[in-house]
């Protein structure tokens, strides 16, 4: 219910009680036998059914909501990203049992990895989507802009995540394992602790 004060006459005032959903910018087109007690809700169904369509508050025009104006072509690209949302959730849903801290990440990265690469392939690669819809989806968080910006760049081509390259994030300042060519490496199987990428450097 809502309570509605309208004046009667000169400074005099009444309360009144208004069927859920009657705003005070609305309450003066009911007559006052709905605003009566709580038994207007019933009152206010009785009225209803005398006007019919020509009740004011059912020609009211509905409040336009803003909503996301998908570019051409979204269409052809919305499944995949959707099937790569719904990985992503199972992923930070999944139990973390016998995982060490950093490990239980390993698949977000990943997936997220993933959806960046599919954007920018078939924007620079592949030439299957318009600018326009390239621009949404990085608006929009599905592709990570930073890490495009770097894959752009000669020696960055399969950079894994921008962590890797942050020499403050390592000892000695250097970059992370992953980012060693195959061949100078002392370790043929490794694991970057922080996506597990298992090497990202471009001649690999």
């Amino acid at each position: 219910m809502t309570i509605i004060k309208r004046e009667l006459h000169g400074s005099e005032t009444r309360t009144w009680f208004a069927p859920t959903g009657i705003s005070a910018a609305t309450h003066h087109l009911l007559p006052s036998s709905v605003l009566t007690n709580p038994c207007s809700i019933e009152a206010f169904a009785i009225w209803k059914s005398k006007v019919g369509s020509t009740c004011p508050l059912s020609t009211m025009p509905k409040i336009k909501t803003s909503r996301v104006k998908y570019p051409e072509g979204w269409e052809l690209i919305e499944p995949t990203l959707h099937e790569l949302e719904a990985k992503m959730r199972e992923a930070e849903n999944d139990p973390h049992d016998g995982k060490r801290k950093c490990e239980a990440l390993w698949p977000i990265f990943r997936i997220a990895h993933q959806k960046s690469r599919y954007i920018y392939d078939l924007y620079h690669r592949r030439k299957e989507i318009s600018k326009e819809l390239y621009e949404f989806c990085l608006d929009q968080g599905y592709a990570d802009r930073n890490l495009i910006a770097k894959w752009k760049k000669p020696g960055y081509e399969r950079l894994c995540c921008l962590r890797c390259m942050q020499t403050r994030d390592h000892n000695f300042t250097t970059t992370c394992v992953c980012r060693v060519p195959k061949h100078l490496r002392e370790e043929k199987v490794i694991e970057c602790v922080h996506c597990g990428c298992g090497g990202c450097a471009s001649g690999d």
